[in-house]
């Protein structure tokens, strides 16, 4: 019987490797509790009065579709902020540094939008937690890809996407609970949760070390090869000289040197495509239908508990992320997103279709099941893909530049989708309901036609590995079967050393190599 360090995934990982994957990707949680909090809490009462206006003709209180629209899509502007700030001040100053930056502007958002008492107040306090949220999706599937074997990239990085979701439905959880209060507390308290995982975070972040890749693209050796030595160095056949040699050896291979115009130049004007593309799709297919305004448009309905249906949703969306880390490596990026991005297409023309019909008891019930069933699928095709492929795809002295032009796409076309939902839901204006489905399903056949002749597979492979690919300018469909003719490329080399006895960073032991000893853990210094 296996030892449980000898299980598959687990044995890719060292204590520290393991520490630092889990303290980077804690802070996505706090990415679903302000999806899951916001799209739940404006639908409470209680909210309603405190920051909405009284309609003496219904005699009652409501929030004005544009303040609607304004509390769910105006954050996007510091979310796009955040975006920027990362990538610059990580380019400038290291990974770390952001990672810490981020998780104190979100404990000042938080603590505004706890006592926040008017509209602008609570406005202000979430577009600080989005400036946080924009920074922290710059930074954590970049920063997983760079530390974390090839082997298991794909199933770490696709965890960004398990943490938000895992996040959304514990925060649903509690305002299912708070939802029934009549004071502000029932939405006060979900706010306070976001509190809690960036306080911890703070605490522990002295575990979480800089980036061997961004520091060797800085010219630090001698730092790179200490963080090296303590992500991996507890593996007593792991040699850092030997990795970082190779590493080295890839960046002397480029010709980019780093400049915002590479970004559109070459072999690299396809990498940016197509990260423009998949981050492009990762929202116009509707997502924000679905995460942002889903409490309403079902509190619209009139069939079930609309906090009861965020409830449903989010647990059931938790099984897809979960289903990504055991199917992106065997399955592949490209076979998910083509499969599942079908699934999810036809699930929302089935909703648009639905809109067609009477509205009776049975075709609101059927709505209310395709707005479950779209948010599973598309996890698993448009929304999993995209952050993964963002952190692979880029050159290796691009990558921060790259990230910044992918987020920020992600978050135009995030602003696009979130503005427009209630004036495509609601009267007075287009009032399509979840017709709206005709709209997000043909933007997901899109994505797929788009998928199907430009998305490459890039599975198991080193980001260096990835670099040689693209640029000997391979057409989409060799990309999953393609093997270097020269197994002494560097890409291959350091693809076949993080991959080779299926531990973190253990070098290949030939017969003729001297074994380089190395000290076990060591603390991360300045």
């Amino acid at each position: 019987m296996k030892s449980f360090r000898e299980l598959p995934f687990i044995k890719y990982f060292t204590r520290n490797l393991a520490i630092a994957t889990l303290l980077i990707g804690m802070s996505v949680f706090n990415y679903g509790f302000d999806m899951a909090g916001y799209n739940t809490i404006q639908a409470m009462d209680p909210f309603i009065e405190r920051f909405g206006t009284y309609n003496p003709t219904t005699k009652k209180f409501a929030i004005s579709p544009k303040n609607l629209s304004l509390l769910n899509s105006l954050p996007r502007i510091t979310f796009g902020l955040g975006i920027v700030m990362g990538g610059l001040l990580g380019e400038r100053f290291g990974r770390r540094p952001v990672y810490i930056l981020m998780l104190l502007i979100c404990e000042i958002g938080t603590i505004i939008s706890y006592f926040a008492k008017n509209f602008t107040q609570i406005l202000a306090g979430r577009m600080l937690n989005q400036m946080y949220i924009g920074m922290e999706g710059w930074l954590v599937p970049m920063f997983h890809a760079e530390i974390i074997p090839a082997p298991i990239r794909g199933a770490v990085v696709v965890g960004y996407v398990f943490n938000h979701i895992f996040g959304s439905f514990i925060m649903s959880c509690i305002t299912f609970k708070t939802s029934q209060w009549d004071t502000d507390h029932c939405w006060q308290i979900p706010v306070a949760v976001m509190f809690i995982l960036p306080t911890i975070a703070l605490a522990l972040c002295w575990f979480v070390p800089e980036s061997p890749r961004w520091l060797l693209r800085r010219g630090k050796d001698e730092k790179a090869l200490k963080m090296m030595r303590y992500i991996y160095g507890s593996n007593p056949e792991y040699a850092p000289e030997q990795e970082m040699a190779l590493l080295k050896a890839s960046l002397e291979i480029e010709e980019e040197k780093g400049t915002w115009k590479e970004l559109f130049v070459g072999t690299n004007l396809r990498r940016t495509s197509i990260i423009f593309f998949i981050q492009s799709f990762n929202q116009l297919t509707g997502q924000a239908f679905a995460s942002v305004y889903g409490t309403i448009f079902i509190k619209s309905l009139g069939t079930i508990n609309p906090f009861a249906f965020t409830l449903i949703s989010n647990g059931l969306g938790c099984i897809a992320p979960f289903a990504n880390f055991f199917l992106i490596e065997p399955m592949g990026r490209r076979n998910m997103y083509l499969c599942f991005g079908t699934l999810s297409a036809a699930s929302l023309i089935a909703l648009g279709a639905l809109g067609l019909r009477s509205p009776t008891f049975g075709v609101k019930a059927g709505i209310v099941s395709m707005s479950i069933i779209y948010p599973f699928f598309y996890i698993m095709s448009f929304g999993g893909m995209a952050p993964v492929t963002g952190a692979e795809v880029p050159a290796l002295r691009l990558r921060d530049k790259a990230a910044i032009v992918g987020w920020s796409t992600q978050n135009v076309m995030a602003f696009l989708v979130t503005f427009t939902v209630p004036y495509l839901l609601q009267a007075p204006y287009a009032a399509l309901g979840s017709k709206v489905g005709f709209i997000y399903g043909g933007f997901c056949v899109m994505a797929l036609l788009w998928a199907w002749f430009c998305f490459p597979e890039l599975r198991g492979r080193s980001l260096e590995e990835i670099d040689e690919m693209f640029q000997l300018k391979l057409p989409t469909r060799q990309f999953k079967a393609w093997k270097s003719s020269d197994p002494d490329s560097v890409g291959a080399r350091i693809t076949n050393m993080e991959g080779h006895t299926g531990h973190a960073g253990h070098a290949s032991q030939e017969p003729n190599e001297k074994r380089i000893d190395v000290d076990h853990e060591e603390e991360i210094g300045a």
